[in-house]
């Protein structure tokens, strides 16, 4: 269905693979599209854009750049707080705890934060499930210079763009997601990764690129008795190539497991970052992100 109305800005998610750039977007008709370009080729990339789109492309409409912080760059601590009911407590607490955890100064980090609440049905909202993330200033402004002469808008986190990108393709393919009894796997030449949300959440486990049953054996080895004991009960969303995939299926029977076309979604993770602002998924709602344009 074309829209009523012609959009004022564009996202467009970026992908930096080795001495490539993956680029993702959504046309007009709301389908993704995706280009591959060269590093020293990048500043092409508006004109092809605008290609792209053609005479549907208003003369003022914007771009907007989203790209993803490495896993092994960002900093995380997910904790559980007495409710704290004035913004600026709280952005205090967060402060003292990256103190106590990070020996870096301060004027050298950038952070951010999310809190989810956590109470019991008819009770007072008493505890709070803080989620905060950090990195290097210095390391999240060589990131945003891979992808130069462009400028980012957004330096997303690398697994809640996966997540994106895996309930929008089970959304197209008609498939119901339910977070807890779902393993996330996703594999491409250098990582395999496994996210799994549980209630407010997000367990991430990352490793170089290996089989993916070794990688499966692994995080159950690591989980406790209460959570292992639900393996039978879980279903499997997979991105991977051909061979990789049909190795999992044959290892993983009878688990349900549901696979995404990888020639159809070529650049997955840029996909991702382009979902940013397109698809606000109810489980990322109150996701934070980098902006790298912020100080």
């Amino acid at each position: 269905m074309k829209l009523l109305f012609q959009r004022s800005s564009y996202a467009i998610g970026l992908h930096k693979n080795r001495e490539h750039i993956e680029i993702a977007f959504f046309n007009d008709e709301q389908q993704p599209c995706f280009e591959r370009l060269p590093c020293e080729q990048l500043s092409q990339l508006p004109q092809l854009l605008r290609l792209q789109f053609a005479t549907k492309l208003r003369r003022q409409a914007k771009f907007i750049y989203i790209a993803c912080l490495e896993p092994r760059l960002l900093w995380q601590k997910h904790l559980l707080l007495p409710h704290i009911k004035q913004p600026h407590e709280l952005y205090r607490q967060v402060r003292l705890i990256l103190q106590q955890h990070l020996p870096i100064e301060e004027q050298l980090l950038q952070f951010d934060f999310s809190v989810s609440p956590l109470q019991h049905i008819g009770t007072e909202r008493q505890i709070d499930y803080v989620q905060i993330y950090a990195a290097k200033k210095q390391n999240i402004q060589q990131q945003c210079e891979q992808f130069l002469p462009l400028h980012l808008d957004i330096l997303d986190f690398h697994a809640h763009a996966l997540l994106r990108a895996f309930h929008y393709c089970a959304e197209i393919q008609g498939e119901i997601i339910r977070n807890e009894n779902t393993l996330f796997i996703y594999q491409d030449e250098q990582h395999s990764i496994l996210l799994q949300q549980r209630q407010d959440n997000l367990v991430q486990f990352y490793r170089p690129s290996q089989p993916l049953t070794a990688l499966l054996q692994a995080f159950w080895q690591q989980q406790p008795p209460s959570e292992t004991s639900s393996q039978e009960n879980m279903c499997y969303l997979v991105y991977a190539d051909p061979n990789s995939l049909a190795a999992l299926q044959q290892d993983c029977q009878p688990a349900p497991l549901i696979a995404i076309d990888s020639q159809q979604y070529p650049y997955f993770v840029a996909l991702g970052c382009a979902l940013r602002q397109q698809h606000n998924f109810k489980h990322l709602s109150k996701v934070n992100r980098y902006d790298a344009s912020r100080n």
